[in-house]
């Protein structure tokens, strides 16, 4: 799967991507929730490393969250990364 070229604003705190998926044929999306702690992930796909930083900025992932079995996608990536707990079914 490409990476997702950027993010898109829903409210000051809540953040969606996406991107299509040729292996599944389907566009996955992610979600990510800033909290006073830091962002939340929720089923993470991975975006370019300047959306990222535009998006993070100085602040951290604080955990990631998958709703499904099948939603891993970029979650080891990022765990790896940054050793962030990733809370799953």
């Amino acid at each position: 799967m490409k990476h997702a070229p950027r993010f898109y604003r829903v409210t000051d705190d809540v953040f969606v991507w996406h991107a299509f998926d040729p292996e599944c044929n389907t566009d996955c999306s992610s979600t990510a929730l800033r909290t006073p702690q830091g962002y939340v992930l929720i089923d993470p796909i991975q975006l370019e490393e300047q959306a990222l930083d535009n998006l993070m900025g100085d602040a951290k992932i604080t955990a990631i969250v998958l709703t499904n079995g099948n939603h891993q996608r970029a979650s080891l990536y990022e765990k790896q990364r940054i050793e962030v707990t990733v809370f799953a079914p």
